[in-house]
């Protein structure tokens, strides 16, 4: 059994250390992929900036109320005796806010819940980013495969044309084995030639992960065929509240949580505060003034945007109940696809391309001792063909099966062991 495709911690550990994009001489493998596609792609790298808005933010939700200081001039330039600025007044004040109790504390709470927001959510694109290079690296192999498969098709019609003309030159078979034999290398050289432009075609998208236009590997280095293991049907169904994704759904009911509880404290009592000194020009004496205010109704105004806070909370809980089923649903259906589909593929490697790898060497043994003729070989060929063909085809689904089954429970994530697979560890 191949180990299965847990790929994630160790590659998020060590995205820090990536320096450039490697070469890769001698084929691809999945590793090396993903370990270029975090070197240089751009869905994680805006991250650092959206880290540093919420560093300012909570730069701001820690200052204190603003002091102000203010300078006002009355009694001046009236009429009668307010003429000029005989009688004028002059105050210098200062003023500030008393916040209600907790405010400070209930907006860095809100900030705080806001970042680890954000953290759950890189961790959330940067599964979805690997798991869709992966997908790519199993279709790449998956068209590489086929290729090989067609050119190993090529190269025995053309032997088997070769034999076909040496048994119509001597009289022991017809001429029109001779043209159908042609006709077959022309239409299976066509087939190969599709086959390896649609590999260039999936290992371009492959190369676009980390913007390579070009890129220069031949061969992936993987075998669709050997099985990774996957865990139970029920252990995947438990792990469904450790993705990110369900984790970030949490993470948002706790700011709007945050959120609330701030509403709650701007509706307290914020008392305005004024102190200042003021000169009478009139009979040159100096006096302290003193001021407080209380803004009324300000509970009541906030009614309404607490009862909109209270709503969300509750249609986040719920749309995070609905979610979790969904997700149970689609890793059972995935699941048994992933099951079904390896089922199919040791059936065909244990039943049916033995069978018909062992009919064709008996067709062509019987073939070229003038038993058999022409069209007999070539189905028979064919029919192996497309036997291989479609173990490629059902090994490459049940490799995708398995990359959502990890996508969905984010095993790649939340490894079970601490050892190599080590906790992910982000901003």
């Amino acid at each position: 059994m191949a180990k299965p495709f847990r790929f994630l911690p160790w590659l998020l550990c060590t995205a820090g250390l990536l320096g450039g994009v490697p070469t890769f001489a001698q084929g691809l493998t999945l590793p090396q992929a993903v370990e270029a596609t975090l070197a240089v792609n751009p869905r994680l790298s805006g991250f650092q900036f959206r880290y540093q808005a919420l560093e300012g933010a909570r730069a701001t939700a820690a200052l204190g109320p603003q002091r102000q200081v203010a300078l006002q001039l009355d009694d001046v330039a009236g009429s009668g005796e307010m003429r000029g600025v005989d009688s004028a007044e002059l105050s210098l004040s200062l003023s500030s806010v008393i916040e209600p109790a907790g405010l400070r504390n209930a907006r860095l709470a809100t900030v705080d819940s806001q970042r680890q927001q954000l953290v759950l959510e890189q961790q959330q694109e940067a599964l979805a980013l690997l798991s869709d290079v992966t997908r790519q690296f199993i279709r790449t192999t998956a068209a590489w495969d086929r290729w090989q498969l067609q050119r190993e098709a090529q190269h025995l019609s053309r032997e088997i044309q070769r034999q076909v003309e040496q048994r119509v030159q001597s009289g022991a078979a017809p001429e029109a084995d001779s043209l159908r034999a042609r006709a077959a290398v022309t239409r299976q050289t066509l087939i190969t030639d599709q086959a390896e432009q649609q590999f260039r075609e999936e290992r371009l998208l492959l190369g676009s992960f980390w913007q390579e236009n070009n890129p220069v590997f031949e061969a992936p280095k993987a075998r669709l065929i050997e099985q990774p293991l996957l865990p139970s049907l029920s252990e995947l169904l438990a792990r469904v509240e450790q993705h990110p994704a369900w984790q970030r759904a949490r993470e948002e009911e706790r700011v709007q949580l945050a959120q609330q509880r701030e509403l709650e404290r701007r509706a307290g009592l914020s008392w305005q505060w004024q102190a200042g000194v003021k000169h009478l020009r009139a009979t040159d004496d100096t006096a302290l003034t003193m001021g407080m205010s209380v803004p009324l109704g300000s509970r009541q105004r906030a009614t309404g945007a607490l009862t909109e806070a209270r709503a969300r909370q509750s249609l986040l809980a719920q749309q995070r109940d609905y979610t979790r089923y969904q997700a149970s649903v689609e890793i059972r259906r995935r699941y048994d696809a992933w099951q079904q589909q390896w089922h199919s593929i040791d059936r065909l490697q244990r039943e049916l391309l033995p069978v018909l790898q062992q009919t064709l060497t008996a067709t062509r043994s019987a073939f070229e001792r003038g038993r058999y003729g022409y069209q007999e070989l070539q189905a028979i060929q064919q029919e192996l063909l497309q036997a291989r063909l479609l173990q490629v085809e059902v090994a490459e689904a049940a490799h995708l099966a398995g990359v959502d089954l990890e996508w969905l429970t984010g095993l790649a994530v939340l490894p079970e062991t601490s050892s190599s697979e080590s906790a992910v560890r982000l901003p």
